[in-house]
Parts: C-alpha cells; sequence; structure tokens
C-alpha cells in the first residue's frame, strides 16, 4: 500500500504562491471593475445566473443559435428561477441586447442570440483578462525570489541551524 508523503513547500514556493495569487486577484479585480464599467455587461454580472446565461449564449456562437427555453434551462446557477430568468430575457431583447429569430424548422421556437456589440464587448473583456492571467504567471514563475537568511531556508528546509 503507499501512502502520501506530505512536503513542506520551501520558503521561495511560498513566496512565489503568495505573489501569484495576488496578482490574479488584482487582475480579476480590474476585470470586475471594466465589467461594471459597461453598462450592458453590468446587467448580466449582476447575478451569477444571468452572467452564466451570458456566457452560454457566446459560447454558443451565430452558427449554433439555441432556442430561448434551451438558453434559460442551461443555466445551473441558482439564484434566479426559470421565469425570472425568462423575464430578464424578454427585457434585454427590449433593450435590444438580445436578438430573436425564428427557427426554420419548428415555427413555435425562438432562437435566441446576443447583440453583436454585446457579444464583442464581451469576448474582449475575457480575452484581455485571460492574456493578462497568462503573462502574470509566467512573470511570476520567472521571477527572482528576494534575499532571505540561511537560516529561515535551512528551517523552511526542515533543517536546524
Amino acid at each position: 500500500m503507499r501512502t502520501a508523503t506530505y512536503h513542506e513547500p520551501s520558503a521561495e514556493a511560498d513566496y512565489v504562491g503568495f505573489q501569484e495569487a495576488r496578482r490574479i486577484i488584482e487582475l480579476e479585480l480590474e476585470f470586475e471593475r471594466a465589467v461594471a464599467k459597461n453598462r450592458d455587461l453590468a446587467l448580466f454580472r449582476r447575478n451569477a445566473a444571468t452572467w452564466e446565461m451570458l456566457l452560454a449564449a457566446l459560447a454558443a456562437g451565430d452558427d449554433d443559435r439555441i432556442g430561448v427555453y434551451d438558453l434559460v434551462e442551461s443555466v445551473t446557477s441558482t439564484g434566479l428561477g426559470s421565469s425570472a430568468l425568462l423575464r430578464f430575457v424578454r427585457d434585454r431583447r427590449d433593450d435590444g441586447l438580445f436578438v430573436f429569430g425564428a427557427d426554420p424548422k419548428k415555427k413555435s421556437k425562438h432562437r435566441i442570440s446576443l447583440n453583436d456589440d454585446l457579444a464583442e464587448a464581451a469576448l474582449a473583456l475575457l480575452e484581455q483578462r485571460n492574456q493578462a492571467l497568462r503573462k502574470a504567471t509566467l512573470e511570476t514563475a520567472n521571477a527572482p525570489v528576494p534575499f532571505q537568511s540561511e537560516g529561515r531556508l535551512l528551517r523552511a528546509a526542515g533543517r536546524r541551524d
């Protein structure tokens, strides 16, 4: 039987991990603030369920337009029920943020897609955040660790002075 062995992380690993976590949090804050500045995206970001719906609509894209009820039923985040989500969809349609179209196969089914400007703004912000996260991760991994006393390094390695 194999047993897992716990290895105490080194002081350098702790420092690098802390720096990376801190930078990621800063980037997430920048992203949230950028979303809040965009009036249309902020409407979706107010609730986890509506944000998930926006992301699902983005993932579906124009080629694979989905039905209104399909989109609402795909949301698994709690916070809003299906009737509230349908009302949100109708309100965003009235705002011009969702575009409805007839389904060519089934006349009673309405297809839904995002307004092009909204989709472009969301994709641009997501891509900007993802690039910044990749860059921060690489920079942190390659960053020099500040000088620490030999005694502290020995203690971090499990040895005494």
